[in-house]
């Protein structure tokens, strides 16, 4: 077993694996860090041969990607693949992944293992440690980021995909990490990007798009893993959108009063983002800070044009 360590956003894990293949993936969602120092995330991933060498991405296995929550721990998995138990008390995940995981035709494999085996298992401990769980996308630019919250269907992904096609970062479109007593200190959960394939055909990015499954259907996806550096996964908040009418447009930005904003706010709430009272901290800090809805964003273009004022 070698060990490396990483250093996701204000904490740090400590690797342990017998396959450089790991490791790699690994540094493309985190910078590396020293091995040694404060209480880290522990990860041991054994890679054994076997599993399902000839699967192409294009059968979907993250179809068959299950989860099992315990008080205690969680437990993810692809039948063939691979499986992890995340215990939460000592922030471990013990994980046997098959070389087919990494045998998938298609780059994107590399998405699929880094995702699957490494970032979703992580974020559930970060959203335990120095961060809270929240539903939300977020795109980022030279100035910070900004907050798109909505509730499902509204239209995040579809708004986060024309951003991130015109040419601003992402660090999700569903999930996002904010940092405990620091409600401006945002980071990555799990940095994906799925769409609909009527809202890839109608941005125009269906042909550049790969078959996902998520939220229980099949999707299309920017595959942001693709070339992908640790060190850029976090960023400040400079404001919050939450998501209004799609029509009539154009778009425009409406000023919320706290009280309005909290209520605006709720529309976008799930289960999974309580943790510790979560979401509710975060509401009241970014209500005071003024936060605004985002009405007509149908008019896509003229959405984008705000979102780029707003960052660049």
């Amino acid at each position: 077993m070698g060990t490396s360590a990483f250093l996701p956003p204000r904490d740090r894990i400590v690797l342990e694996t017998n396959d450089p293949r790991v490791a790699a993936l690994a540094a493309g969602l985190w910078p590396r860090g020293a091995e040694s120092g404060g209480a880290a995330i522990r990860i041991r991933v054994e890679v054994r041969d076997g599993g399902t060498p000839g699967t192409r991405i294009g059968d979907l296995p993250e179809r068959q990607l299950s989860w099992e929550h315990a008080p205690a721990e969680f437990r993810c998995g692809i039948p063939g693949l691979f499986s992890a138990r995340i215990v939460l008390a000592d922030a471990t995940i013990v994980a046997t992944a098959e070389a087919g995981l990494f045998n998938l035709a298609s780059t994107a494999s590399q998405g699929l293992a880094a995702r699957s085996l490494l970032e979703a298992p992580v974020a559930v401990l970060l959203a335990r440690r120095g961060w809270r769980a929240l539903h939300a996308g977020a795109v980022s630019g030279p100035k910070g980021a900004v907050v798109v919250r909505g509730a499902s269907g509204a239209g995040k992904s579809t708004l986060v995909a024309a951003a991130h096609a015109a040419g601003l970062s992402v660090l999700g479109d569903e999930s996002l990490l904010v940092a405990r007593g620091d409600s401006d200190a945002l980071a990555a959960s799990v940095r994906e990007l799925t769409l609909r394939a009527d809202s890839a055909a109608l941005l125009g990015i269906l042909a550049t798009t790969i078959p996902a499954f998520s939220g229980g259907e099949e999707k299309r996806r920017v595959e942001l893993f693709d070339g992908a550096i640790g060190g850029t996964r976090a960023a400040r908040r400079v404001t919050t959108l939450l998501l209004g009418p799609r029509t009539p447009g154009p778009a425009r930005l409406v000023p919320l009063a706290p009280a309005e904003f909290l209520v605006e706010f709720a529309r976008g709430e799930i289960p999974q983002e309580h943790v510790d009272g979560g979401a509710d901290t975060i509401a009241r800090d970014w209500a005071e800070a003024a936060g605004a809805r985002l009405d007509g964003a149908s008019d896509i273009a003229g959405a984008v044009r705000l979102l780029k004022d707003l960052v660049t």
